[in-house]
């Protein structure tokens, strides 16, 4: 009698376990010339004309070999000076240039995580976090912000058990735009401390910030925090990929393990160009026009739905009064592409949200739609 052949999975339990990104998938929903496309944190600035020309120089001169798997040394020296300048110490040892800062999440997490051990992150939260924790065998503890979306400390000291293993902090934070106070990160930072924990900082939004406000890291004041950070958004480059992972030595150098056999380096001649990306600050006019974005949907939108202005990044979280995947759907119908606020925490099946990276002309087309529906002059049920 023939034994029956047992069924093997193609796919493994790793992948399985993980969600496809809703975010990609709103984006790619949004890839049509018809539809304004307010899902991506991809700026609408091009690149700045120096950079491009660096990155032309480079390729040109033949700079399109393998790097150092811990990136060129002349970077990593420039991003110590940049880091120095803002009371943090690392030395270019402590620093590793990274293809993207979501591979440096990732190779960071890794790193860092066993099977079993728990990282907290703050909801909303940027989607990567919950999905790259459990694909390295973690679990996420989830502790909501309070209602302007600030961590809620006395949540947190409830939530840090002896499996918990590190904090993430995203701040400026993306999908609410929240900028942590310096009052809170140091309450966090005690607690971690407290907790012998490593605090893992995704400042790749502390360019882009309003209103006067300062950004803090938590690095400026604790030794076991994990800088990642990078180009992006900054200046307009997220096709380059170049990112950078700043920290103790024995965590950069098991990075760099991870790295030799996954991306090997960043891509060559932008690292090069990043030499001068790195010393160069952010033009002036990309935040003042960012902020005039911010507070043209502020105040179009203040009046039919509850929301709470950004103070950095380039995102409206915005409470809606039906389900957002319903109401995202329809947008999508009548030519506005949105991500529904589920994606970012279970909390959040009544909200979205929206990108302002993009032009004002599209903005007020967009929000036309999207005021008229939050008024019911649509049937969005």
């Amino acid at each position: 009698m023939k034994k029956s052949k047992q069924k093997r999975n193609n796919i493994s339990d790793r992948v399985n376990n993980i969600n496809y990104s809703a975010i990609r998938r709103a984006f790619n929903a949004g890839r049509n010339e018809n539809i304004i496309d307010l899902t991506i944190g991809q700026p609408d600035f091009d690149a700045p004309k120096y950079l491009k020309n660096s990155a032309k120089k480079y390729i040109d001169l033949g700079f399109n070999k393998y790097t150092p798997t811990k990136g060129i040394l002349d970077l990593r020296k420039v991003i110590s000076k940049k880091l120095k300048k803002n009371k943090i110490n690392r030395s270019e040892d402590e620093i590793i240039v990274t293809a993207g800062t979501t591979s440096a999440i990732f190779m960071t997490l890794f790193s860092l995580i066993n099977n079993g051990d728990e990282v907290v992150i703050f909801s909303p939260y940027f989607v990567a976090y919950e999905e790259i924790i459990k694909f390295v065998g973690g679990k996420p503890v989830v502790v909501k912000t309070d209602e302007n979306f600030q961590p809620d400390i006395e949540l947190l000291k409830k939530s840090v058990t002896q499996k918990v293993k590190a904090i993430i902090i995203n701040s400026p934070n993306n999908p609410t735009g929240a900028v942590y106070p310096k009052s809170i990160i140091e309450e966090i930072v005690k607690i971690a401390e407290k907790n012998n924990l490593y605090v893992i900082s995704d400042e790749i939004y502390s360019s882009l910030i309003y209103d006067g406000v300062e950004f803090f890291s938590p690095a400026e004041i604790y030794s076991k925090t994990i800088i990642i950070d990078g180009l992006s958004k900054s200046k307009a480059v997220t096709g380059w990929r170049v990112g950078y992972v700043a920290g103790l030595k024995e965590i950069v150098d098991a990075i760099e393990k991870v790295q030799q056999f996954t991306s090997v380096c960043a891509p060559s001649p932008f690292q090069y160009a990043a030499i001068e990306a790195i010393n160069t600050d952010i033009e002036k006019n990309i935040i003042v026009e960012y902020q005039k974005r911010r507070d043209l949907i502020y105040e179009s939108l203040k009046n039919v739905a509850s929301l709470i202005k950004p103070r950095g990044a380039f995102y409206f979280f915005i409470k809606i009064p039906v389900s957002s995947e319903i109401f995202a759907k329809k947008l999508l119908e009548k030519g506005v592409a949105v991500v529904p606020g589920k994606v970012f925490g279970d909390d959040y099946r009544n909200y979205i949200r929206i990108s302002y990276a993009t032009s004002e002309e599209k903005l007020k087309a967009a929000f036309s739609v999207i005021r008229e529906a939050l008024d019911f002059k649509v049937d969005i049920l």
